[in-house]
């Protein structure tokens, strides 16, 4: 036959598989390319919906899907999920033939990555050294850490270290970890600000997040200039607070967006230890973008 005539009939089948309820039996998942990483953190991403697939249709969707959250795992530079027949032998019965999906996958190279700048403002006068660090899949599970710092020469000082471990095996939902420490001097006065904070994902999904935080802030005068009736007033305070956050994009693009429409709504609550210093309050910010 020509090729023309070839290409159509080709054409012409994925067009009937995609559109009748061709139904199949997935009989394997096979995740190739895994070398540092563990495959339990690629099963995870790549998730139950291929092997319970009963029709051609839903195998598309349920692949494009896995396909797209091994992508967000950053520790991939491709994927690629194809459809191939069962070993011989392996029947076909009333549930539909028998297939195997191969999701092949290639590793990022780079595990580590790291800058250092130097900012100076000329309207403040200060000037600052910033670092930062982050290695991806470390230890095999796709997991991020980071670690940033700043140096000024105004003694101001700030440190954060994080870890971002993404969803394996039991595990229902994404781990989240963050400890920060910043120390600083107010402008023009004799006090200083030491403020340390932990910050907890508890639940993290395509649109919902949920985030505990925890920090404690201290503000003292060291070389005692202020006057003692504010000194008498300077203590430590105690911010606990959670923090729900659900999203929405239907964006075309996140960056130059010509249509679609994204939501965002964030409730926070403070004041949930059992303490006069801790910090009480309400807050709930709302933000819409509508493109036409």
């Amino acid at each position: 036959l020509p090729a023309g005539s070839a290409e159509d009939r080709l054409e012409a089948v994925l067009r009937r598989l995609t559109a009748d309820e061709v139904r199949i039996r997935v009989h394997d998942v096979t995740i190739r390319g895994c070398a540092r990483t563990r495959r339990a953190a690629a099963e995870a991403a790549v998730g139950q919906d291929l092997a319970r697939a009963a029709t051609v249709p839903e195998l598309l969707r349920a692949a494009a899907a896995a396909g797209e959250r091994l992508r967000r795992l950053g520790a991939f530079e491709s994927v690629s999920i194809t459809l191939d027949t069962a070993p011989p032998g392996v029947p076909a019965d009333a549930r539909g033939g028998a297939v195997v999906v191969l999701v092949d996958v290639t590793e990022a190279r780079g595990r580590a990555a790291g800058g250092l700048g130097v900012f100076a403002n000329t309207e403040t006068r200060s000037c600052s050294v910033e670092g930062s660090l982050r290695f991806k899949n470390l230890f095999g599970y796709c997991e991020t850490w980071d670690a940033s710092g700043l140096l000024g020469l105004d003694q101001t000082m700030e440190l954060s270290v994080g870890a971002l471990i993404p969803r394996i095996g039991s595990i229902p939902t994404p781990l989240m970890a963050q400890v920060s420490f910043l120390s600083e001097d107010w402008l023009k006065s004799s006090l200083r600000e030491h403020l340390m904070g932990v910050s907890v994902g508890l639940l993290s999904t395509m649109n919902h997040n949920l985030a505990y935080n925890l920090s404690w802030r201290t503000i003292i005068d060291p070389a005692r200039l202020s006057s003692s009736s504010i000194r008498d007033q300077l203590e430590h305070s105690l911010l606990s607070s959670i923090k729900y956050t659900y999203k929405i994009d239907q964006r075309d693009s996140s960056i130059r967006p010509t249509r679609g429409y994204a939501f965002l709504s964030s409730s926070q609550v403070g004041g949930l230890a059992p303490d006069s210093k801790n910090t009480r309050f309400v807050r709930q910010v709302c933000r819409k973008s509508l493109c036409l």
